[in-house]
C-alpha cells in the first residue's frame, strides 16, 4: 500500500478548497432550457455536486476527466453531492 493517501472525491475539505464562494452566489450550475435559451439553472443551491462529463451537457468536453465541484439546487442534487451546510462549515472553520 502506498504511503501517500489520495483524498477521496467527497472529502468536505477537498471540496471546499475547490469551490469558489462567488460561484455559490450564481446558484445551481446545471444547464437547462429557459424559454428558447440554454442557460445555467441559477436556483438557490442546497448541495455541492460533482459535475462530470457523463452528465450530458453540451460543454462536457471542457470539463476535466475527474469532473468539477459546483453548486446544485434541490432538483439537480440527485447524485455525487455533499450538503451545502457541510461545505460552508468547512469554509467558515466550523465555528460551533
Amino acid at each position: 500500500m502506498s504511503e501517500t493517501k489520495q483524498p477521496l472525491p467527497y472529502e468536505p475539505k477537498l471540496i471546499a478548497e475547490q469551490c469558489d464562494p462567488l460561484t455559490l452566489r450564481l446558484g445551481c450550475a446545471a444547464g437547462c432550457w429557459k424559454g428558447e435559451n440554454y442557460d445555467m439553472c441559477g436556483k438557490p443551491p442546497v448541495a455541492i455536486r460533482r459535475w462530470t462529463r457523463d452528465d450530458g451537457y453540451d460543454d462536457c468536453e471542457l470539463l476535466p476527466k475527474e469532473g468539477v465541484y459546483g453548486p446544485a439546487c434541490k432538483l439537480h442534487a440527485n447524485h455525487d453531492v455533499v450538503p451545502l451546510a457541510v461545505i460552508l462549515d468547512v469554509m467558515l472553520g466550523d465555528r460551533r
